[in-house]
């Protein structure tokens, strides 16, 4: 048989429930109890959710909106999609683009928005260069609405993202940057929505009334 420890004749055992349940106990000395501060929502999280589900609002409230945003977002996704499944349609889009295209991860709107980015920044110099992409993979091109589309579309959530980057930044972040990001987010819009855009007004809109509802 084993000799028993002589630490386990100190070992102590208390009630969890009544630990925790103090409620329920009767002359607890409140000062030894540890109070946790109030709850505060991620900042970053919430904005994600103006970037993915308030924008989408714009969808439901314009028509034109909705079809434009569907029909770009259909042929972009459908060039990621062969580039990520096939070693020979992403080796040519390299040749022809000089690098490989950034793709989106579902778990992260900021890729969705860097990987549009990267497009434009392609079409800038060369104003075929994703319509020659879709070529080679047998699919639609670009037409010149589109194109304008996502130009405006990058200008809209530019701000967002830069928030989310600043918000999710893993050295520097302090609370006190919350608020100045934000008003900094909602300047910018407030410009944006004097510009006069052709196709993404209503996304301006919906992305502001995200920010002010939550």
């Amino acid at each position: 048989c084993f000799e028993k420890d002589e630490d386990e004749t100190s070992v102590e055992f208390h009630n969890l429930s009544a630990i925790l349940i103090t409620d329920y106990i009767e002359d607890t000395n409140t000062e030894n109890l540890l109070i946790l501060p109030p709850h505060h929502r991620c900042a970053s999280h919430t904005l994600n959710l103006v970037a993915v589900k308030d924008s989408e609002k714009a969808i439901d409230n314009d028509v034109l909106y909705k079809k434009l945003y569907r029909l770009t977002f259909a042929k972009l996704t459908k060039l990621w999609n062969k580039q990520n499944q096939s070693t020979q349609v992403a080796d040519k889009i390299k040749e022809i683009c000089g690098v490989y295209l950034k793709t989106p991860v579902i778990t992260r709107w900021n890729s969705t928005f860097d990987s549009i980015l990267q497009i434009i920044t392609l079409l800038k110099n060369d104003p075929e260069i994703i319509n020659k992409c879709l070529d080679y993979c047998n699919l639609q091109r670009l037409t010149e609405n589109e194109i304008k589309f996502i130009e405006e579309y990058c200008q809209v959530m530019k701000p967002v993202s830069q928030a989310l980057d600043i918000l999710q930044g893993e050295t520097g972040m302090y609370m006190g940057y919350l608020l100045p990001v934000l008003k900094t987010v909602k300047e910018k819009l407030e410009t944006l929505n004097k510009s006069g855009f052709t196709h993404c007004q209503s996304l301006i809109a919906a992305v502001q009334q995200g920010l002010d509802k939550r």
